[in-house]
């Protein structure tokens, strides 16, 4: 086999392969598509970013493997261009798109323009100025592929059974990165294939929206859930695949309670500060020292996943918020103050 496919598990009743679709995007320079095959039957997880180069990556690698990728299935974590872009070029008319129940609606419409008008006043409401918050507005929508119309598309949830030959897996339900980002697992070898949930180069960004209370909450319980899931190996979309991937959730899951508490500590010291106060504040992986010189997309996920930090905290009850002439400021609860 070409080196464009590799396999991961081939055990007479199952293969697995990984293969490698390029694409430029910052640090990120490929993303993972898995390959499941049992007999004669395919399910192929993400697609990659729309572009020649992978485009003719994908298409040689799943020739090498027999599959024609106009009768295979395809399962897509979330909507992201670089994980549904090339949905387009390869399914057939007798493909099955199996696609998160809660990911449908950012496939566009009014749920999109609902987010765009949630997230513009949740900036305002933070305290970002306003012609900050109008320069971020390019971003509200963009990463997010579409689903050619006309395809099979299959929504799914917690535990949905997706059979390929015969072979058993289910849906498994990763909110965080997108609210309705999903993974696949197969019991028969332990593996999950959980796109953007767990990375391990860098901490997979968090998202917020509207009717979604608690997202950073919600990734960590999913990373709790995932130690206890009986995975043996993760697949992750961007990197190798990791069978010591035990290490990387428990540091990620304090990663984030790390930062937390941090908050806590800070408006302990510093109540009333509004939330773009507090973002600005924090300490950030980035290489500018200055927020103005930040770039405006990397400053927008921060703003995105500072956002969702507060929100965990005022849900669980540590930080509460009031809204003084239209910015919401942020105190700790009565029970947290040391």
């Amino acid at each position: 086999m070409a080196e464009s496919a590799h396999r991961i598990v081939a055990d007479g009743q199952m293969e697995l392969w990984r293969i490698s679709v390029p694409f430029s995007n910052g640090p990120i320079e490929a993303t993972n598509c898995y390959v499941v095959k049992s007999g004669s039957n395919a399910l192929i997880v993400d697609t990659g970013a729309k572009s020649r180069r992978g485009l003719e990556t994908l298409r040689g690698a799943l020739a090498e493997l027999r599959v024609d990728p106009r009768e295979a299935d395809y399962f897509i974590t979330h909507l992201h261009f670089d994980h549904v872009g090339l949905l387009s070029s390869l399914a057939g008319p007798r493909s099955r798109i199996y696609l998160g129940a809660l990911e449908w609606p950012l496939a566009g419409g009014r749920s999109v323009e609902k987010r765009g008008c949630w997230l513009e006043s949740r900036l305002l409401l933070a305290g970002v100025p306003l012609a900050e918050m109008n320069a971020y507005k390019r971003y509200f929508s963009a990463g997010n592929g579409q689903v050619p119309e006309g395809l099979d598309v299959r929504l799914v949830s917690q535990d949905t059974p997706i059979t390929v030959g015969r072979l058993s897996l289910r849906a498994i339900e990763l909110p965080g990165h997108t609210r309705g980002h999903m993974g696949i697992f197969c019991e028969q070898g332990g593996v999950l294939m959980s796109g953007d949930h767990v990375l391990f180069k860098f901490s997979p960004s968090i998202s917020v929206g509207p009717d979604w209370q608690n997202p950073l909450g919600d990734y960590l319980d999913s990373l709790r859930g995932i130690l206890k899931g009986g995975c043996l190996q993760l697949c992750c979309a961007h990197g190798e695949p990791s069978s010591s991937y035990r290490e990387r959730v428990e540091w990620l899951i304090r990663h984030h309670e790390l930062r937390l508490e941090a908050i806590v500590d800070m408006v302990a010291h510093r109540p009333n500060m509004s939330g773009y106060e507090i973002i600005r504040a924090l300490d950030w992986n980035v290489p500018a020292g200055n927020w103005e010189d930040i770039a405006p997309l990397q400053r927008w996920c921060i703003l995105k996943e500072g956002i969702a930090y507060l929100q965990c905290l005022v849900e669980e009850g540590r930080a509460s918020a009031s809204c003084d002439d239209g910015i919401l400021r942020y105190r700790v609860a009565l029970s947290h103050l040391r």
